[in-house]
């Protein structure tokens, strides 16, 4: 790859495709595990790969490749050592971050944004994914991809950590920014809906927190005032795909309805069920 890097881009690009596949069988073996001089050459492809997004940041496809290795090691067994080297990577130096340039670079690439967005969620929290949504607020595209990937990071966790625990306002009030700015479209309120159901299904806050009934009140009123109409406009469509467009939706506002109903305090409970 560094013999590549000023190179034919062809080339580079198909090198990085190569470490990506060598990075999905070292990734899954523990750090301590790998042979000494293994560890090394994974350092320096680690290395490498934030160097290129760093020289190549506008080539769209190299940085959705080198952000799907990055991906995979930061989200695997491959030890600290290497996940520390990824986040000071993308988070250290000063100025703007790399991960934060490389999200305002490619506002309009919905494969790279999913990606970036992932990194900052893993890496910094749910509330990173917000800040990045409020400042490509204009992109429909980035939005969807914020609200798929905070429904994801509330839906893959079997127990809040404080960044997540803490930042389940900053996500209610987004998500339901979001459903009011774009009324018409239905893959929004879909991941919405769902992202809202996996924050519910960690319950409420003690007494004195600020999640509370009132969040899951007014994400339901949001849902129902929003999203239930857009799921009776598909039906008169009466096409197949509107169809199953508003069989999908209703669906994740049903699994919103039963999550909230599940820790909701009565008279709220009963108001759901009705």
């Amino acid at each position: 790859l560094r013999a590549l890097h000023n190179a034919n881009f062809e080339a580079l690009r198909l090198g990085v495709d190569v470490l990506l596949n060598a990075g999905r069988a070292i990734a899954i073996v523990p750090e301590q595990q790998l042979p000494a001089e293994v560890s090394k050459s994974l350092k320096d492809a680690v290395d490498m790969i934030l160097e290129i997004l760093r020289q190549r940041m506008l080539d769209v496809t190299l940085v959705d490749r080198c952000l799907e290795v990055v991906r995979i090691f930061q989200d695997a067994l491959v030890g600290a050592s290497v996940q520390n080297q990824i986040r000071e990577g993308l988070l250290g130096g000063p100025g703007p971050v790399l991960l934060n340039r490389l999200a305002d670079s490619h506002s309009s690439q919905d494969l790279v944004q999913s990606k970036v967005l992932w990194a900052q969620g893993v890496l910094l929290g749910p509330g990173a994914v917000v800040t990045v949504m409020e400042r490509l607020s204009g992109s429909l595209q980035c939005e969807l991809e914020g609200t798929k990937t905070v429904g994801w990071l509330y839906d893959e966790l079997e127990e809040l950590d404080t960044p997540c625990r803490e930042g389940r306002i900053l996500v209610l009030r987004a998500l339901t920014k979001v459903m009011n700015s774009w009324p018409r479209d239905d893959s929004i309120h879909s991941n919405a809906c769902f992202a809202l159901a996996a924050m519910a299904g960690h319950g409420l806050d003690a007494q004195g927190g600020s999640y509370n009934a009132e969040c899951l009140q007014y994400g339901l009123k949001t849902a129902w005032e929003v999203a239930v109409p857009v799921a009776a406009e598909l039906d008169r469509y009466d096409t197949a795909n509107s169809r199953a467009r508003a069989r999908g939706l209703r669906q994740e506002i049903l699994r919103l309805e039963v999550e909230s109903a599940k820790v909701a305090p009565e008279p709220l409970r009963g108001e759901i069920r009705g």
